[in-house]
């Protein structure tokens, strides 16, 4: 199976929360598993190249990708997530990317993320390499979807490409406004009250992951029920009821290749499986 990971931060590079510690881990078990995986995110301009390993596409060169209205010069750099194969796709635009932090309140905020999903399928096009499965994180990447059944719909590389798209923290929308539309080249025929992507006269890029996207997927099972409910939905508990046969939860895992209290040098005293006196002398301590 052929995965792409769409993610906005991904531990060693960029990291807020834990969708960073997924996307440094989830890829590499799915490749052990015998998948194809690669990873898509931002180049940011904290991220050394020179570092992290990270090295120049000349296969793809300069990609032009059009944002409200404005035509962008976007590059490509590629490394190996650590201690595998996954091969980790940076989208590089520095008009967007070289900010003070991964995610801002700037006001062409939308624009950054409308680029990176451009980006990403446009990258997939130059590599002719047609996922099984594009996998989507959050509200920065929820207008994939949408883009892969509509905008880039004349692609038909796309045509047996399933979209999942997984819910890290409803609270956190992306909700701009209807300019938006014009900036990212979305129809007016999807914005209307109630639409695919309206939500409270804002353009909304997490409802319209829940809306275009094949199947959606949180990070536990009790959460996926949670946000069924109007006092964890956050105003989108009615959207995820219509889509509720495809709505799954599945428990965020860990790589034990970091969390191995028997190895941790941030423990005083190591313990293990068969041996657990170590966590009573670490409570203590």
């Amino acid at each position: 199976m052929k995965i792409a990971f769409i993610t906005t931060e991904c531990v060693p590079y960029a990291k807020t929360g834990g969708l960073a510690d997924v996307a440094g881990s989830l890829p590499k078990s799915l490749e052990k598993l015998g998948c194809e995986v690669k990873i898509f995110m931002p180049k940011y301009n904290f991220i050394e190249e020179s570092r992290q390993g990270l090295r120049y596409s000349w296969d793809i060169g300069e990609m032009i990708i059009r944002v409200n209205g404005t035509d962008r010069l976007v590059h490509l750099h590629q490394a190996k997530l650590p201690n595998s194969n996954v091969e980790v796709n940076f989208i590089d635009c520095p008009h967007y990317f070289y900010r003070n932090s991964i995610y801002t309140n700037d006001i062409d905020e939308d624009e950054r993320f409308i680029l990176f999903s451009k980006g990403v399928i446009e990258t997939l096009q130059r590599f002719a390499w047609a996922p099984d499965v594009i996998h989507c994180n959050d509200w920065q990447s929820g207008l994939i979807p949408l883009f892969i059944k509509d905008n880039y719909n004349w692609d038909r590389m796309f045509d047996k490409t399933a979209t999942v798209f997984t819910i890290h923290n409803i609270a956190y929308q992306g909700r701009f406004s209807k300019s938006t539309l014009s900036a990212a080249e979305i129809r007016s025929s999807l914005y209307y009250p109630g639409g695919p992507v309206e939500f409270e006269d804002s353009v909304s890029f997490m409802k319209a992951g829940i809306v275009f996207a094949d199947l959606i997927n949180t990070v536990s099972n009790k959460y996926s029920h949670e946000i069924l409910k109007e006092e964890h939905g956050a105003g989108l508990h009615n959207i995820l009821h219509a889509r509720k046969p495809d709505v799954y939860g599945i428990l965020n895992g860990v790589d034990y290749d970091e969390w191995d209290p028997a190895a941790d040098k941030f423990l005083p005293y190591k313990y293990y499986v068969k041996d657990l006196y170590g966590k009573v002398k670490n409570k203590k301590f």
